[in-house]
């Protein structure tokens, strides 16, 4: 018999047999096991944790009855868990930050395991965030492709790099910067492994330096979807600069610059262009490249934006 069942068993033995007569006062007489000190608060200790063993139960059946309430009756519960994901995500409950995240796996065992399976609501990596293991777990049980940020200036670079480097490279799929990183080793992380990376939006120092800032791209990999880059450049002879549907640069240096004819490269094989912005480009001389000759004008049907 378990420790509990003999818990039970006995204050509820000794219960029907004293407190259940109409002479409950005879208790201390009538019960040689209970006439030292020790035994009754022994009994008293029995008592409470039946009292603890009942209150546990009566907590989980309730939890358990409204959990069935809400998935039978709640329309909410009847929608597929893709389908509330998304509502989710379109309703902006969820952000890179940890914390917001569990608040709403903390609703229902129903909203935790929405939240758990969406890909979609883990595949920010904010790298500035460290302290969040639950969350690293989770996106490497997953397998999605993330998103990788970096918004401020790291203390434990190596730690990150650390975590960086049990994901597979090629779940690497975006490059969000806000200001160059200070040290070389998180750009030289990526600069191995960014064949599968789509969009990068990378923002160099906010004081310009001489010093140019440039990300090399893998010459083999998928193409770029989103480039947006300030003071920040890369290698615009790259293959991979096709297929695009943004393309913003602004404030680089001069030699780092992409030229006519690459910019004219990169517009004639991204037909479904929706945005360009070049703003502040240094401006090269006849003396340094040879006059662009266009063999035939650009169409870009889907641009909506210059």
């Amino acid at each position: 018999m378990s420790p509990i069942r003999d818990i039970v068993n006995l204050a509820v033995q000794t219960y029907f047999q004293h407190y259940s007569t109409p002479e409950q006062s005879t208790l201390p007489t009538t019960d040689a096991s209970l006439i030292t000190e020790s035994s009754k608060d022994l009994m008293v200790e029995v008592l409470e944790n039946v009292r603890s063993l009942a209150n546990e139960e009566i907590t989980k059946r309730t939890t358990h009855l409204k959990r069935r309430r809400n998935q039978e009756h709640a329309s909410i519960y009847q929608l597929p868990h893709e389908v509330f994901a998304e509502i989710i995500l379109v309703a902006g409950s969820t952000s890179v930050n940890i914390s917001n995240t569990r608040t709403l796996m903390s609703v229902s065992k129903y909203w935790c395991d929405t939240v758990a399976q969406c890909p979609h609501i883990w595949s920010r990596l904010d790298v500035a965030a460290r302290l969040q293991p639950g969350k690293m777990t989770i996106i490497r049980i997953l397998r999605g492709p993330v998103e990788v940020q970096y918004q401020r200036d790291l203390a434990d670079l190596e730690g990150l790099l650390v975590d960086l480097a049990t994901l597979d490279p090629s779940r690497f799929q975006a490059l969000i910067w806000n200001g160059w990183p200070r040290t070389g080793p998180l750009c030289s992380f990526f600069r191995e492994r960014n064949s599968n990376i789509v969009d990068l939006a990378i923002e160099g120092p906010a004081r310009f330096t001489n010093t140019p800032h440039r990300l090399e791209l893998s010459p083999e990999g998928r193409c770029l979807r989103r480039v947006d880059l300030r003071r920040v450049s890369i290698p615009w002879t790259s293959p991979r600069l096709s297929q695009l549907q943004i393309l913003a640069v602004e404030n680089l240096l001069r030699g780092e610059e992409p030229s006519v004819d690459d910019i004219y490269r990169i517009l004639s094989s991204s037909p479904a262009l929706q945005r360009i912005r070049l703003r502040q480009l240094q401006d090269t001389g006849p003396e340094d490249q040879a006059p662009l000759t266009i063999k035939e004008p650009l169409f870009l049907p889907l641009l909506r934006s210059v």
